[in-house]
């Protein structure tokens, strides 16, 4: 609300200067209504940041040619437990499909959190070591050890945590293959 009302008094004095310079009611009711829009451009423009799945969702319909904008969507709808959404966009997205580990690391984390704990272990191991051989952060390590936590191996669990934490994230891009720019 407070930059909100500090743009409005910034417009209000512009109107303000333009009334006292200019004498012609069109140049004012111009002036008004480039505002008016602006406004009206701001509110509807509002919603898109109204949660992380809509602004995943608003980069990934907008922007497709970022290299993470349907990880990203696909992660977020997941986070707010979206998870036939999600799995629908990892059925259909081809940009999901490379690097090889991102889908198995997407459809075990989905059932580790709809509770199929021995399969999204299966998946995310799988995921997990293909990260770690191929030099991408591993992404998995984190749903990985919280599904072997709950099987009761947290010496496995710490192992995996280990890994990620000596990780570094700038190896590999999650999507597209591009190097990144150093």
């Amino acid at each position: 609300f407070v930059p909100l009302l500090g743009v409005g008094i910034i417009a209000g004095r512009i109107v303000s200067l333009m009334a006292k310079r200019l004498p012609s009611r069109s140049v004012h009711f111009g002036a008004v209504m480039l505002l008016v829009a602006l406004v009206l451009k701001t509110l509807v423009y509002i919603p898109v940041y109204s949660s992380d799945v809509s602004v995943a969702r608003h980069a990934y319909e907008n922007f497709p040619d970022w290299n993470s904008s349907s990880f990203n969507y696909a992660s977020s709808l997941i986070e707010a437990g979206n998870f036939d959404q999600a799995k629908e966009l990892i059925a259909t997205e081809t940009r999901l499909s490379q690097p090889g580990w991102v889908k198995g690391y997407l459809m075990g984390w989905i059932a580790l959190e709809e509770g199929d704990v021995s399969i999204a272990i299966s998946q995310l191991q799988q995921s997990f070591w293909q990260c770690v051989r191929g030099g991408y952060y591993p992404f998995p390590g984190v749903p990985l050890a919280k599904g072997l936590i709950k099987q009761g191996q947290e010496q496995q669990a710490l192992v995996v945590l280990e890994t990620n934490l000596k990780s570094r994230q700038t190896i590999k891009p999650v999507i597209n293959n591009k190097r990144p720019q150093l």
